[in-house]
């Protein structure tokens, strides 16, 4: 296999990538890019940095058809969002104004729905609410003295 072709600029660029990033995944990739282009061969990156040959050929290739800003960009991310968080916001705030009465999460799915444009789940609803700082209250269906017993019954 040829070996790696990028510039020093390039070389530089993912040096500084590789400080930046916080994500170890990442991290190990563009050590193995560093290693490759600094002469080292392929089984010994592999042996090294505990990956198959093949995955690191893999790496290296795939950094030469996309380029470094997407080769550095975690794909399995579970950031996964239907909406963005100011949409997710906006329509949670529809809620708020309604005073003393009781939402449901099915009255939050309906308008999540409507607004993605298609079935979202229940888990859905209950992570936007969660991260928008919600929290899960019951209206108790009798009265708070009566609930713990401390009331007497007639005779």
């Amino acid at each position: 296999m040829k070996r790696l072709q990028i510039s020093e600029a390039e070389y530089e660029a993912i040096k500084a990538k590789e400080a930046s990033v916080k994500d170890k995944k990442i991290k190990k990739r563009l050590r193995i890019l560093m290693m490759w282009y600094e002469g080292q061969s392929l089984k010994a990156i592999g042996e090294k940095m505990g990956v198959h040959l093949q995955s690191v050929y893999a790496m290296c290739r795939r950094y030469r058809e996309h380029g470094l800003e997407k080769y550095a960009h975690n794909q399995y991310a579970s950031h996964y969002r239907l909406l963005s968080d100011e949409k997710e916001k906006e329509i949670l705030d529809q809620f708020k104004g309604r005073g003393n009465k009781q939402v449901t999460a099915k009255e939050i799915k309906e308008a999540l729905d409507k607004a993605c444009g298609k079935n979202t789940g229940s888990w859905y609803v209950y992570r936007v609410l969660k991260r928008h700082g919600w929290k899960k209250k019951m209206l108790n269906s009798q009265h708070q003295k009566a609930a713990n017993g401390k009331t007497k019954k007639p005779s």
